[in-house]
């Protein structure tokens, strides 16, 4: 699984873009990784044992069903690539008017007596934001995710071949661990290049930080988008080929 990480595929160029653009804990990008390598072993398993064992797909009608649910898995992508991009816009454009939209509280609450109810609910900030990346967490997790990995169909079909499935779902989930390695190693690398990034424009006035901040998101965005496109333009244009 480490190695064959190494190959095409698997999220690697979606995973560490969005960790890019937009997170700073190391450790939810390790999770990130880890979570979407399992979840490509679950929808292989899945497709696998639902298509041949449950409907009696053959082999072959079995393999040439994957590139449906790999189309699926790309238009995800490119709609989180278009979300990151969207929130990305819309931070640069709402800073002027949070700024504003902050000063005008806190002088609210510099005359206002203490314990006085504000007459509306407002949600904290800092969990709204986690409320939102968590989301989009999930969200990236489906979009990878449901394109099943490609070693473990080949693995799964060959283990229904000699009658042993479980064997097979076994070392689906054996592979995705080492996938998930791999791909939270580029994760680590992708979330302190950002931290790095921003600790160095911390130095400078804090409009260049934000600046800053906008551009990796906008950035990350970008290349998730084009990177989305270029897969499902990728699977519609190619000719048929099963994978036995």
């Amino acid at each position: 699984g480490i190695f064959h990480a190494v190959g095409p595929g698997h999220g690697k160029v979606v995973v560490t873009s969005y960790l890019l653009a937009d997170e700073r804990d190391v450790r939810r990008g390790v999770l990130l990784a880890f979570l979407a390598a399992f979840m490509q072993a679950v929808t292989a398993i899945v497709l696998v044992g639902v298509l041949a064992l449950i409907l009696g797909f053959t082999m072959r009608a079995t393999a040439n069903a994957i590139p449906y649910v790999e189309g699926a898995s790309f238009v995800l992508i490119i709609g989180m690539g278009l979300w990151v991009i969207w929130r990305g816009l819309s931070r640069l454009r709402g800073k002027g008017h949070h700024h504003a939209h902050s000063h005008d509280h806190e002088h609210h609450h510099d005359h206002s007596h203490e314990g006085e109810a504000c007459g509306h609910a407002h949600m904290p900030p800092a969990d709204l934001r986690k409320t939102e990346s968590l989301a989009e967490m999930a969200g990236m997790i489906l979009a990878v995710g449901l394109r099943p990995c490609s070693g473990a169909i080949l693995v799964l079909l060959f283990a229904l071949t000699q009658s042993a499935f479980l064997a097979g779902a076994l070392s689906a989930f054996t592979m995705s661990l080492g996938t998930a390695i791999t791909v939270s190693s580029l994760a680590v690398a992708a979330v302190s290049s950002r931290g790095v990034a921003l600790r160095f424009a911390s130095g400078m006035d804090n409009r260049w930080t934000r600046y800053l901040e906008v551009a990796l998101m906008l950035l990350g965005g970008t290349i998730i988008l084009a990177f989305g496109f270029l897969l499902l333009a990728a699977l519609l244009t190619q000719p048929a080929t099963p994978f036995i």
